[in-house]
């Protein structure tokens, strides 16, 4: 079983935890804005497409962007869901308004699988909202709810394939220490009753946020009896009974040059990028007053991380951004009160380039949370 590439992530970054937000997320006198006011934006925001708007070609079908904003520009939950056609010189244009999404809020868990969208919510009523995504286009949205696992919450959540796990949680300590599995019965529309796993967490744990990458389940931070569980980070295999294989340690979140511990909280930005073949990364751009960028690469073998890089520092602070990779560069879209668009472009060994504002793309309002994948 593998999972598909979801870059995500805003991704996957809100499990369990109260959002505070900083009105703004670019700083007064940001090095972003003073490349704006260097000449004007020639950005193409339509959001009235033509039907057949990013209509595949010849050449073969073109890839797109999907984009769906949990937090507008004012912090108050939002549903928008968006989709720009990928241009063959790698620039999202002709962003098209879909069908908002019925449940409004940050995203604590997506996939697509089986021709379909999934995205779990975060609130603790444990909603999802699904839409089928055949030949490039999106269908109606449909809902359920997933069985709670745990009374009191606190829980991650991941999807594997179109089973949703729910790791630990409750309000603790003690914390819990089981993972749950709840599978997907389409032709019922409705998830089944949980399921215990035979695998169990290292120690029992909550709040933890976590994201994939190909056949691996990385779970970042949290809460747990020992106080240095913030920026702890494990990585587990899929396993097609158990949901998830056991889980290993591997390097804590660490700034490299301040040596300071990286604390994975709710409004996390958590992305996983390939820049090369085979060289993947675990990237943590910004944060709440933070232009920080950083990095670890991920052994395809075995899924462990390597030391933490920093990697170079964005314009200004940015909170809350959502990432995808196309075109050769990893991309953040938005964050709090802005709508613009930062690209890095990737080198040979898949690290991260100088940042710049991509002038000619903008998402068609300010949000935030935002959950992103290319299709």
């Amino acid at each position: 079983m593998r999972i598909p590439r979801l870059v995500v992530l805003g991704v996957l970054a809100a499990i369990g935890c109260a959002v505070q937000f900083q009105p703004g997320d670019y700083g007064e006198g940001s090095r972003l804005h003073d490349e704006l006011d260097a000449g004007e934006v020639d950005a193409h925001v339509d959001v009235d497409a033509p039907p057949d708007a990013g209509a595949d070609t010849e050449a073969g079908p073109r890839q797109r962007l999907f984009v769906f904003a949990g937090r507008n520009e004012y912090q108050e939950p939002a549903g928008d869901v968006w989709v720009a056609t990928i241009d063959r010189s790698g620039i999202a244009r002709e962003w098209e308004r879909l069908q908002p999404g019925v449940f409004r809020g940050p995203v604590a868990a997506a996939t697509l699988a089986e021709e379909h969208v999934f995205l779990a919510m975060a609130a603790g009523e444990r909603f999802v909202q699904y839409a089928p995504l055949e030949s490039g286009r999106l269908g109606f949205w449909k809902t359920t709810t997933a069985p709670i696992p745990v009374a009191t919450g606190g829980y991650a959540s991941v999807f594997v394939g179109t089973n949703l796990l729910a790791l630990g949680g409750a309000a603790g300590p003690p914390f819990e220490d089981r993972v749950w599995i709840s599978r997907f019965d389409a032709d019922a529309g409705a998830f089944e009753p949980l399921v215990e796993s035979s695998t169990k967490l290292p120690y029992g744990m909550a709040q933890m946020q976590v994201v994939t990458y190909k056949d691996f389940v990385y779970v970042l931070g949290g809460l747990a009896a020992s106080a240095d569980q913030s920026n702890r980070v494990f990585v587990a295999r899929v396993d097609a009974e158990a949901g998830i294989g056991p889980l290993t340690a591997t390097e804590s979140a660490i700034d490299p040059v301040t040596g300071s511990r990286y604390t994975f909280s709710s409004s996390s930005t958590i992305c996983v990028a390939e820049g090369a073949p085979g060289k993947a990364r675990l990237i943590l751009p910004g944060g709440m007053y933070s232009d920080v960028v950083l990095t670890s690469a991920i052994d395809e073998e075995t899924g462990l991380l390597g030391p933490w890089e920093r990697g170079p520092t964005l314009p200004g602070p940015l909170d809350s951004p959502g990432c995808a990779t196309y075109g050769g560069f990893f991309h953040l879209l938005g964050g709090s009160s802005t709508n613009l668009v930062l690209r890095a472009r990737f080198d040979a060994e898949g690290k991260l380039g100088e940042w710049e504002v991509s002038l000619e793309e903008r998402l068609p309002a300010p949000r935030s949370r935002i959950t992103a994948f290319v299709y």
